[in-house]
């Protein structure tokens, strides 16, 4: 219950903080995600299900039509077109950068609470929206009308040479906070940044805009880091339940929810339930089919698809949460 009013909170901060209460619809921005926003490109710099990676910027058709509407609000947006320049309000881009940041920390709670079985934080911390230049593919994917989260798993690498990939799919409204934050919002929160918080000079820009537009959680300018997740995760158990639990005491809360509620579910085969539940936590299992290694970069294959969105969609019955859109 406390997850879902968390979730109802979350929406209603960003469409009334971080959108200013502008209805993306009525401006023709649409949040349906559809699966031919992502192509499969796990190779050129810079794309994304979110992001064409066709230039150095994050603009894009929708940042863009929400900057036009955004700059008429005057009494609470930090920028304003004055004759045939932009002008910044320091103090409402601070604050404003604020409220991003709480809709982050709240999204981040989402995500790892709601994908089905966690991995652990070194991972949750690495997640791309794009894909690096030299480095990580992009982890964020359309699947059926929501994303997934295809990690690389990698604890073992330097002993094994060997990545694992494991699909935790996103409730349909979780995947749209993500949607909203990152392709409508980033890029113009990216300028602001550029004005009060981030150092002059070209090489600091250049630093900034790369990680604004690879990792998905960050903010004033600094990756989030496995111990900041964990903090937050803690927090948010606090202010709910009374208690702290950050993300490796949730890594073993989140198992024995499993073991109790899910591992009876109806199942074509049901002794695979507690294997996929093992697989998508990233537990080492005596059968090796699902616990499955690819080459570093390599998306999740298909075959590997079902079981873990299975694993994903009991997860979000049992915590009473919408794997997809209604048609």
């Amino acid at each position: 219950m406390n997850l879902r009013n968390s979730l109802d909170e979350l929406e209603k901060l960003v469409e009334e903080n971080v959108l200013f209460g502008i209805s993306l619809q009525s401006i023709g921005v649409s949040c349906e995600l559809h699966h031919s926003m992502d192509n499969g490109d796990d190779v050129t710099p810079g794309y994304g299900p979110f992001s064409s990676g066709t230039t150095t910027a994050l603009d894009n058709p929708d940042s863009d039509k929400f900057f036009r509407v955004m700059m008429k609000i005057a009494d609470r947006s930090p920028c304003r077109r004055v004759g045939g320049s932009l002008e910044w309000d320091r103090e409402k881009s601070l604050r404003w950068e604020t409220e991003i940041h709480q809709s982050l920390q709240l999204a981040f709670v989402q995500t790892h609470a709601t994908c089905g079985l966690t991995g652990r934080g070194a991972e949750a911390a690495l997640y791309n929206w794009t894909n690096e230049a030299f480095g990580s593919r992009h982890h964020l994917r359309i699947h059926k009308g929501t994303c997934a989260l295809d990690g690389n798993y990698h604890k073992g690498t330097f002993t094994t040479g060997l990545y694992k990939n494991i699909l935790r799919v996103l409730p349909y409204r979780v995947a749209q906070i993500l949607f909203i934050l990152l392709r409508v919002i980033r890029p113009i929160q990216l300028m602001s940044l550029m004005k009060f918080i981030i150092p002059a000079g070209k090489t600091n820009i250049e630093a900034a805009t790369k990680l604004y537009a690879t990792r998905i959680f960050v903010s004033w300018n600094k990756p989030w880091p496995a111990i900041y997740l964990s903090h937050i995760l803690m927090a948010w158990f606090h202010k709910h339940h009374g208690f702290k639990i950050g993300l490796r005491m949730y890594h073993h809360f989140a198992t024995a929810l499993q073991r109790r509620y899910i591992k009876y579910r109806t199942h074509d085969n049901p002794e695979d339930i507690q294997e996929l539940a093992d697989t998508q936590a990233g537990r080492q299992q005596k059968t090796g089919d699902l616990y499955y290694a690819v080459e570093k970069g390599k998306s999740s294959s298909e075959s590997h698809v079902c079981g873990f969105e299975l694993m994903s969609a009991y997860w979000h019955e049992m915590i009473r949460y919408e794997t997809y859109p209604p048609k």
